[in-house]
């Protein structure tokens, strides 16, 4: 072979040997992106994050029938004074397919609510007027081809004031929202409007006791003959009462409304939506002498209560996200300062239509992660609001797929001290289904840590500490306690880091 013919050879080989070495690196490099651009995830679960180096977070997550995710959220650029509202449209991998600019006027935007009626996607929220007035604020996009398009926007301003968009809801060729509105400084009444599809306004209505504070929050929900809206009645303070409320959806005049709360606490119904067999499930806090509850009440389309649910802790526990799938499954989600890893961790419920509480999970980092929305689409569930933990050191917004069957949360990566990080996952919990009244708990921990097992009721009331002491790596098995039948849930707490399993003791 000559000379010419053997360096073509090895030139070859070499060549052949950096083609593969670039695209392994390149693959390694693409697979960190991917990671950092969609935080973690495993089993078609995932959360990501975006913001600046201010405090930025979201109130509004919805989803087209193909699958994709509309999420909105409030930023403040770099180099800009104000926050704006931008969408993002996200794929069920996790993946960012476009983005909006920055829209609007240089004054401070907030988006408070997120719906798909196909073609197009609304955003309700509001617009500083001023650098004291805020104006109630909806605007409408079509969707077209990977991107959205602005169709129209629509402003109001009552007098002066504030005013705000927490609920969208779009029937035949109508568009009802509901909010806040300010007739004084120093109170908040309800506002409903109707709409035409094309922004023009054809019905408005003004509602409240005029000292009180009253506001339509979260969702609502129409049903061809009434609008209803979760709400605050009264004044803040002790003698507050939640609101459930009917309008009439061809005029938006006042058909009935009920209170609900417990004496001495100031309550409120912070979200609401409708099953698909019509009934009404309301949830909201209901705080007194510094702690808080959540609550979940169920109502008939006349006011009729028939049931409540309570659950939380010594500490604190609030919420307004609420989603119900089909006629069967109630979703709750918030925030709470009794359970899990960190300042304010968020929590998922699982209820059926009886108001039994199938499971739940507490989800979070070191520092607060809260929830403000979520939707259901297929087997999964996207809950946003914002977080401390996983991205800058300021508030970041958050999106979070979960698997509604499981409650599957993606993994977090979470840093203790100046201790490198680690995956949550090597965290077990479980225990067996007996038949008498005690049962093998076993879990296990990849280090050493302050280890604690406690039993909870269906409320996420503690009623037993089954661990309590340090213990090695290793897995552990412990025998539960003696309890009568039902259903109960098992929190381990291992430094940070936060597990829950139920377990059903049987007759």
């Amino acid at each position: 072979m000559s000379n010419r013919k053997q360096c073509a050879l090895v030139l070859t080989a070499i060549i052949l040997k950096l083609t593969l070495w670039v695209t392994k690196y390149l693959s390694i490099f693409s697979l960190i992106l991917l990671a950092l651009n969609t935080g973690s995830g495993q089993s078609g679960v995932w959360y990501l994050m975006r913001g600046y180096d201010s405090d930025d977070e979201s109130w509004g997550v919805a989803v087209d029938t193909v699958g994709y995710i509309y999420w909105a959220t409030t930023e403040q650029p770099p180099g800009s004074s104000w926050h704006k509202i931008f969408i993002y449209k996200i794929d069920a991998e996790g993946h960012e397919v476009w983005r909006s600019s920055a829209t609007g006027s240089d004054n401070n935007e907030m988006g408070f609510i997120t719906v798909v009626k196909e073609p197009f996607v609304y955003v309700g929220g509001r617009i500083d007027s001023s650098g004291q007035n805020q104006n109630l604020l909806v605007r409408a996009f079509r969707m077209v081809a990977d991107s959205l398009i602005q169709e129209w926007e629509y402003r109001w301003d009552l007098a002066g004031f504030y005013e705000e968009v927490d609920g969208i809801c779009v029937r035949d060729s109508a568009l009802y929202i509901s909010g806040w509105a300010s007739p004084q400084r120093l109170n908040q009444d309800i506002v409903i409007q109707q709409l035409d599809l094309n922004g023009r306004l054809g019905w408005s209505r003004v509602w409240g006791i005029g000292t009180g504070l009253e506001g339509a929050n979260g969702h609502m929900a129409v049903d061809g003959q009434s609008i209803y809206i979760a709400s605050h009645y009264g004044p803040l303070g002790r003698q507050g009462n939640a609101l459930l409320i009917a309008f009439d959806q061809d005029n938006g005049t006042h058909r009935w409304s009920v209170t609900w709360g417990r004496p001495d606490s100031d309550d409120a119904f912070f979200g609401l939506e409708m099953s698909a067999d019509s009934f009404l499930y309301v949830v909201g806090p209901s705080p007194m002498g510094g702690q808080s509850d959540i609550y979940l009440v169920k109502y008939t389309r006349s006011g009729t209560e028939l049931w409540e649910r309570r659950w939380g802790g010594p500490q604190y526990e609030t919420g307004r996200a609420i989603a119900v799938d089909g006629d069967s499954i109630i979703y709750v989600a918030g925030y709470t300062t009794s359970y899990g890893a960190g300042l304010a961790d968020i929590f998922l419920l699982k209820y059926s239509s009886d108001g039994t509480l199938l499971d739940f999970r507490v989800w979070g980092g070191p520092g607060d992660d809260q929830v403000h929305d979520l939707t259901i689409a297929g087997d999964y569930l996207f809950l946003t609001g914002a977080t401390r933990s996983f991205g800058a050191d300021s508030l970041d917004a958050l999106l979070i797929k979960v698997n509604k069957r499981t409650l599957l949360f993606p993994d977090t990566i979470q840093g203790i001290g100046t201790e490198q990080n680690h995956f949550d996952q090597f965290y077990k919990l479980t225990a067996t289904s007996p038949v008498f009244r005690t049962a093998q708990i076993s879990f296990s921990i990849p280090k050493p840590a302050a280890v604690t097992v406690e039993v909870l009721n269906q409320e996420g009331r503690k009623i037993g500490t089954v661990v309590k002491k340090f213990l090695g790596a290793g897995s552990y098995t412990v025998r539960g306690l003696d309890l009568r039948p039902g259903v109960y849930f098992l929190k381990l707490k291992a430094g940070l880091i936060c597990r829950v399993a139920k377990i059903v003791f049987q007759r």
